[in-house]
């Protein structure tokens, strides 16, 4: 028969019963191990290893949470919140464009319509409603909002000597931010800026916007809904004067003008070497616009280095120009959208 321990333990005298049940029950002819199955004994007090000594390193882990939980708990600043509520923001864009190309594409099988290799070119919405916002804006802080955004500040202040008529960056301008031709060529640069796709290319040019035609182009710069007629092509890539079109005098189309500035350069190769959403209704390539870097990853001579440290300059100071007010009081008609129809008046009676 065997007896207790002397001076019983709570574990020894477990460990005890333990033991007489699984003898009981291996008697009975039940086998213990498969009615168990894999669930492991849970070691007893006294096999248990000791706690881990305290440590330095432990010590410096039990700082490093507490100054995270502090840092999580601890008030944001205005500059912290702005920026999470701007990630927030472009999170929620992501998806409602993902949503928007899955039913256009949706609406393409249901058309019949063939996808590309590539790929649809699809204009997310944010760029529309960057174009309309600023197209729709009189007073300009639109414009200034979305220049202030753009990371790329190299690329805006060759848009803004553009857009100004300058002719070498600090020099005199012939527009100001009053006039809407400076004010239309900045939100068509904003926009293929919020369209280009970085490369790997090494250089001046980093970036490239493949696949988007000038009708496209062209209507980022009407609202709807406001009765305005959607800019010809020649406005954005034609010259007005012929070959003697002189430039920041409005003589010269959007992309010449851009181009002179150093913010751009067009290329156009055959329909055979692009992808095929790159190929338009005509049967030709779309141009392809290589935009200028915000920093050049190969060496460059003094003279272009000088230029780019300029244009940045510049474009750091564009969101914070005074803006002045258009010189016409009235509105432009792709600023004051059409009022709703009247309803019509009663029958005579």
């Amino acid at each position: 028969m065997t007896s207790l321990p002397k001076n019983p333990t709570p574990a020894s005298v477990r460990e005890l019963l333990l033991g007489k049940a699984r003898a009981f029950l291996q008697s009975q002819g039940v086998d213990v191990a498969a009615e168990l199955g894999t669930r492991a004994r849970a070691p007893a007090v006294s096999e248990r290893p000791p706690p881990a000594p305290v440590t330095a390193s432990s010590r410096r882990d039990k700082r490093a949470a507490a100054a995270l939980e502090h840092q999580r708990q601890r008030p944001l600043s205005r500059g912290e919140r702005k920026e999470r509520a701007e990630r927030e923001l472009e999170r929620v864009r992501r998806k409602a464009d993902a949503r928007y190309q899955a039913r256009f594409a949706q609406r393409s099988a249901q058309w019949g319509a063939e996808v590309p290799t590539g790929g649809f070119r699809c204009i997310p919405r944010e760029v529309w409603l960057m174009g309309w916002h600023c197209a729709s804006d009189a007073t300009g802080q639109a414009l200034r909002y979305w220049m202030e955004r753009e990371p790329n500040k190299v690329a805006v202040g060759a848009a803004r000597a553009a857009a100004l008529g300058e002719l070498y960056p600090g020099g005199p301008t012939t527009r100001s931010w009053a006039d809407p031709t400076a004010r239309s060529m900045m939100t068509f640069s904003l926009g293929l800026l919020r369209l280009a796709v970085p490369t790997a290319r090494k250089g001046r040019w980093g970036a490239v916007v493949r696949g988007v035609g000038l009708g496209a182009l062209a209507r980022l710069l009407v609202p709807p809904g406001c009765g305005a007629r959607v800019p010809h092509r020649n406005r954005l890539s034609g010259r007005h004067r012929g070959a003697g079109s002189a430039p920041g005098r409005g003589q010269l189309g959007y992309l010449q003008e851009l181009a002179r500035t150093g913010f751009l350069y067009s290329q156009q190769l055959p329909a055979g070497e692009v992808d095929r959403f790159e190929v338009g209704s005509s049967g030709y390539a779309n141009n392809r616009y290589w935009l200028v870097a915000p920093a050049s990853m190969a060496p460059l001579d003094d003279a272009t280095r000088a230029l780019l440290i300029a244009l940045h300059r510049a474009g750091q100071r564009a969101s914070s120009e005074k803006l002045e007010s258009p010189k016409s009081p009235h509105k432009s008609r792709a600023q004051h959208p059409l009022e709703p129809a009247q309803a019509a008046p009663p029958a005579p009676s």
